[in-house]
């Protein structure tokens, strides 16, 4: 069992005749059902990435998109198994009208590739800090025809520095955190710049799109994009955990306040369908939030 995971009897019993159907025609055939009516069984069959060993790559075509996936992964295993979040499809749709898009905590692709996949012709930039993961990014942008597509292998944040990226659970790469305190854990060091001096480097001036989950260091993302945020009108799709951010001296409150800063005025939360309020309690909360002015 990987770390991280704490696995009931149940569990274990079920998982017992899950693996089964880590044969690969029993794979294809769970993906399929996962996009039916029968997801609700497809759930209850798929073998959970710890009992894949690492290594367990399959060649796949998702969305008119190709990956190499590792299903030991638990990012990895969401794109082979189709679980998608039908809620984030409208914010995907934007991408066609926009002209710059950035992917902040790209992890191995998949949202700029989708992003790619609706506007061939924007300006799509990927950050991924973390330096397996990254490659592993490249891997699956160099197995489309997209060449709209920049990732770097740098972190964002408050100011130019070095930083270490914890490697907190061993099935699943996007877990991979930015920490400010020493953990006993495996890390990278990885570089670390401010978004408003990438994009000034690059002559860009203005953004439509920003996709940001960097699990708890978006405070730190957004104090470095004070320029760009103040001097553009982009959509931004951030992962929202008030636990994370706290870890990191940061809180959901925060982020709304660091935002509003900037011109956003509206904030909507991706669970309970509903827009954010003044006097709503955000302690403990995880969610995706929508941003815009």
């Amino acid at each position: 069992m990987s770390q991280g995971y704490q696995i009931s009897l149940k569990t274990t019993f079920l998982n017992f005749f899950r693996r089964i159907f880590k044969l690969s025609v029993f794979e294809k055939f769970l993906a399929y059902l996962n996009t039916t009516s029968l997801s609700i069984l497809a759930g209850k069959l798929i073998p959970p990435p710890y009992l894949y060993q690492k290594g367990s790559f399959r060649e796949v075509c998702r969305n008119g998109i190709n990956f190499k996936l590792d299903l030991c992964d638990t990012v990895d295993h969401y794109i082979f198994f189709n679980y998608f979040d039908h809620s984030l499809e409208q914010f995907f749709d934007e991408a066609k009208t926009a002209n710059v898009i950035l992917d902040i905590g790209a992890n191995i692709g998949w949202t700029a590739l989708r992003f790619a996949s609706k506007n061939p012709k924007a300006t799509i930039i990927a950050f991924e800090p973390h330096p397996i993961t990254f490659q592993r990014a490249q891997d699956n942008f160099g197995r489309n025809n997209f060449s709209n597509i920049t990732c770097l292998n740098i972190g964002l944040g408050e100011s130019a520095s070095t930083l270490k990226i914890y490697e907190l659970m061993d099935n699943n790469s996007g877990m991979n955190r930015i920490v400010l305190e020493e953990l006993d854990r495996p890390f990278k060091e990885v570089k670390i710049e401010r978004l408003d001096d990438v994009l000034e480097n690059r002559n860009i001036h203005h953004v439509d799109m920003i996709k940001m989950d960097v699990e708890g260091f978006e405070g730190f993302v957004l104090k470095g994009a004070s320029k760009i945020l103040t001097n553009s009108n982009a959509k931004i799709l951030m992962e929202t955990d008030d636990a994370f951010l706290k870890n990191n001296g940061n809180s959901a409150r925060e982020l709304i306040d660091i935002l509003k800063g900037y011109g956003y005025q509206t904030f909507y939360r991706s669970d309970k369908k509903c827009f954010i309020q003044s006097s709503d309690n955000l302690d403990g909360c995880h969610f995706d939030m929508l941003c815009s002015k």
